[in-house]
């Protein structure tokens, strides 16, 4: 019988974070996986993924670029949520072989 998958309860390593309304990233310790509503994408440790925070235009709307060595994502910062994203980000960090 196949076992659950992991979540934060039961897997403490484990982290899911909402980057906005749209975007939610997860992490086991060993690969990033991006949820949009029609795209899903997976980065391996090995590819070096990390988050990289900015701002943008002359609004200055804040950004998050997820990036890895041969991929870019980038969507829209929802700042209440920046914390959860800072750790995540240093997990990612932390995790690097």
């Amino acid at each position: 019988m196949p076992s659950a998958a992991p979540t934060p309860a039961t897997f403490p390593g484990f982290l899911e974070v909402w980057a906005n309304e749209n975007k939610l990233l997860a992490f086991d310790g060993r690969v990033l996986e991006l949820f949009g509503w029609a795209d899903a994408h997976r980065l391996h440790l090995s590819q070096h993924p990390r988050l990289e925070f900015y701002e943008q235009g002359r609004r200055k709307t804040p950004k998050i670029r997820v990036v890895s060595d041969r991929q870019t994502f980038i969507y829209d910062d929802d700042l209440a949520r920046r914390p959860d994203l800072e750790r995540l980000d240093a997990a990612l960090r932390a995790a690097r072989p």
